[in-house]
């Protein structure tokens, strides 16, 4: 949150991150139990995901920076940790705050594919999930909400859910209405314009 996002568009951002992390999980696995290799995940994600990053932060940062925010919310932000800094550190908002969820995705691509060979890995991903799912709850419980929101120990639940859903061989029916050009527009752009949103919300605000 912050920069002036009420908290009523803070909940339902968070509710459609939670989807997302739910379908990334389900989507990554698919692609690993396909057979495709280590080495061609990592560059598929490094081609798909840090030049468009990389671009956003050099053009936002020269602003920002000037302007006098922090160098370190820069670097939190480039190097995926946003997540660990916000839930764990305290560390207040920044032009790149919503850079947290895309740390926890790339948290979970360096991960999951390393541990996708694990036997009994359904078991496991159970575990996981109902101790990350009881550790938000717990969370939220004593009022720590950035830890509830923005930890990878409270977050990994949504991902584990979509891992295990995969692995379930769950395929569901996509409705026809998901293949509407305008959609598929705004899906292959929607990265580009995650990335940007935020900064060009705090600059307005």
């Amino acid at each position: 949150g912050g920069h002036g996002v009420g908290p009523v568009v803070d909940d339902l951002a968070f509710g459609g991150v939670t989807l997302f992390f739910v379908l990334s999980g389900y989507l990554i696995t698919g692609r690993l139990l396909s057979g495709q290799t280590l080495r061609r995940f990592y560059a598929n994600r490094a081609r798909r995901l840090l030049p468009a990053m990389l671009v956003m932060l050099a053009a936002t940062g020269a602003w920002f920076l000037a302007l006098g925010s922090s160098p370190w919310a820069l670097v939190e932000a480039g190097t995926y940790v946003r997540n660990i800094t916000a839930a764990h550190l305290g560390a207040g908002p920044t032009p790149w705050s919503h850079m947290w969820s895309l740390a926890s995705e790339e948290q979970f691509y360096l991960l999951w594919p390393l541990a996708f060979g694990l036997a009994h890995r359904r078991r496991a991903l159970v575990a996981v999930g109902c101790l990350s799912f009881a550790a938000m709850l717990t969370a939220f419980a004593v009022g720590d909400v950035p830890m509830a929101r923005f930890s990878p120990l409270t977050q990994a639940w949504t991902l584990c859910l979509g891992c295990w859903l995969a692995l379930r061989g769950w395929a569901p029916s996509w409705p026809s209405w998901l293949s509407w050009a305008p959609l598929r527009w705004f899906g292959v752009r929607s990265y580009g314009m995650y990335l940007w949103h935020f900064p060009l919300i705090a600059a307005a605000s």
